[in-house]
């Protein structure tokens, strides 16, 4: 898998800057997108309260990028990759659903209320699979498709893009065929809104790069990776010190 992140440590990409670098990949790779996961309200059925979930937004291929199976029923399909009239299908965690439906299969097929808006459930992905981004714990996937549809044609930035190479193909390759689309839509984006000069030069000379999305998407290493090393460095000649010390205190004893 490879994550597509820009140079400048942006990760987040508009829905119609996905939809132009999916044509600009090509048969090179599959991409697919992500939001960040938050929480919103659900009520299940028979339920007169809501409860607090995780849910995350997806593009419809999601699952079949990543790989991931369902435990249960079916997950998304092109039946949820168009718009308008996408089906309003919801995919349930296989944690969410055995602590919350004590793991029944009747619940396929039944509606479940997100933030009032009633969703069936299509499937069950497989067991141990909560997400795409680290440290964060999804319960329900709903297709991208069935939200604001001004999220799909504004230049919103709210999503991720991790996409699975084809038998071949290299993120170097990925990378050339992804970068004439994303400078495209930069100089597009660099020239509206007044921005400063400063900004607008930036916007243009900023790159594409794929990494590798073996450990996910999102902003969780970017934030914690660098003070991590710092806290590893600092133990680390704590530790050093601290086995001098006591090779002192050996040394003098035996002495």
């Amino acid at each position: 898998q490879a994550e597509i992140p820009a140079s400048d440590g942006s990760d987040i990409f508009s829905y119609p800057q996905y939809e132009q670098l999916c044509a600009a990949a090509g048969d090179s790779a599959r991409l697919a997108l992500f939001d960040s996961p938050n929480r919103v309200e659900a009520r299940a059925p028979g339920d007169a309260t809501y409860e607090e979930v995780v849910q995350q937004l997806v593009s419809p291929n999601a699952f079949e990028v990543l790989g991931v199976p369902p435990a249960l029923g079916t997950l998304f399909s092109r039946a949820e990759d168009h718009y308008p009239g996408p089906r309003a299908a919801v995919v349930l965690s296989y944690a969410y659903w055995q602590r919350r439906f004590g793991g029944n299969p009747a619940i396929l097929g039944r509606a479940l209320r997100i933030n009032t808006l009633p969703y069936f459930v299509l499937g069950i992905v497989r067991e141990g699979f909560a997400g795409t981004e680290p440290g964060k714990f999804v319960d329900v996937w709903i297709p991208v498709t069935t939200t604001d549809p001004g999220i799909l044609i504004h230049d919103a930035r709210l999503f991720h893009i991790i996409g699975r190479l084809a038998p071949g193909s290299g993120r170097e390759q990925l990378t050339a065929r992804l970068q004439p689309a994303f400078h495209h839509y930069q100089e597009i984006r660099s020239s509206q809104g007044g921005l400063p000069a400063a900004v607008q030069k930036q916007m243009r000379e900023t790159n594409l790069v794929a990494h590798s999305g073996a450990n996910g998407a999102g902003g969780f290493r970017a934030i914690f990776s660098r003070p991590l090393w710092i806290l590893f460095g600092v133990s680390a000649c704590v530790l050093l010190i601290a086995c001098a010390n006591v090779a002192s205190l050996i040394l003098a004893r035996s002495t």
